[in-house]
């Protein structure tokens, strides 16, 4: 809602709109096409603006496009991604659309507009928003005179490049850290042997999960004592357990094989 005082905030942007735009029509309430917007400079004040007014600064995965026509400045609608702060939406990247040709009054009023938005995620005419629009209005008058007297740097805003995607780090796995097949496979001195369905409430299938005896007897260890299954037992309850017990004994299996410590050593130590 715009109150007595807005209104009149109104009536002081139209006299900097005129300044802007000689033929600038208040009545009609629109602007003739007179002049033109210079793209550089226009992209220049949006990001001055955007860092001075806002609590955050002008992300740099902004881009900003020509437009023609009857569009009005906005933003490409799909191209806008947000983050959420505590409610307050904070824009990530978008395209900003910059019209052209319909001269400096209309860009600067409709800029106030994105720029209201920009600060308190509210952009429609108010109060608040005509206080922005005058202070923008007030604000390019000056900006323009510096511009065009080569007393600021313009830079070009080329289209940002696009964020590399990061590369997912991908942990090597060991060669026990495998699906229960795959370590059946690698490590043939593991036998499973089904001792079919003990309980038919339960309905789980059951395993005899064991090693070989001549591994024990080749590397100088006792199969009942120094095998990791010794504590739990090597009945498995369940394929989910099955693969517990079959990952435990290929550790195991695979620590020895290793040789970086003495078997003697793995049971007592790594194991333990």
């Amino acid at each position: 809602m715009l109150t007595v005082k807005g209104k009149n905030t109104y009536e002081e942007i139209n006299k900097f709109a005129e300044s802007f735009e000689p033929e600038f029509n208040t009545g009609r309430k629109r602007w003739n096409k007179v002049n033109t917007v210079d793209f550089d400079i226009a992209c220049n004040f949006i990001n001055y603006m955007w860092n001075k007014k806002s609590n955050y600064k002008m992300p740099k995965r902004i881009e900003f496009k020509k437009t023609t026509g009857h569009r009005y400045n906005s933003w490409k609608r799909p191209s806008l991604i947000f983050k959420n702060v505590d409610g307050f939406y904070k824009i990530k990247q978008g395209t900003y659309l910059i019209n052209v040709e319909r001269g400096w009054s209309h860009f600067a009023h409709e800029f106030s507009h994105s720029l209201t938005w920009i600060m308190i995620n509210n952009g429609e005419h108010s109060d608040y928003q005509a206080k922005v629009e005058l202070e923008v209005h007030k604000e390019l008058h000056t900006f323009l005179h510096k511009a065009n007297n080569n007393l600021i740097d313009i830079v070009s805003f080329n289209k940002p490049k696009k964020a590399k995607k990061r590369k997912k780090r991908t942990i090597k796995k060991l060669p026990y850290q495998a699906s229960y097949p795959t370590l059946r496979k690698r490590f043939p001195e593991i036998n499973c042997e089904d001792e079919g369905i003990w309980d038919d409430e339960d309905g789980r299938r059951v395993w005899f999960v064991t090693i070989d005896d001549g591994f024990f007897t080749d590397h100088g260890l006792d199969s009942e004592d120094d095998c990791p299954l010794s504590g739990e037992g090597h009945y498995a309850w369940g394929a989910d357990e099955r693969y517990w017990k079959v990952e435990t004994l290929a550790k195991f299996i695979y620590l020895i094989r290793e040789g970086k410590n003495s078997p003697r050593d793995i049971v007592d130590n790594e194991l333990a």
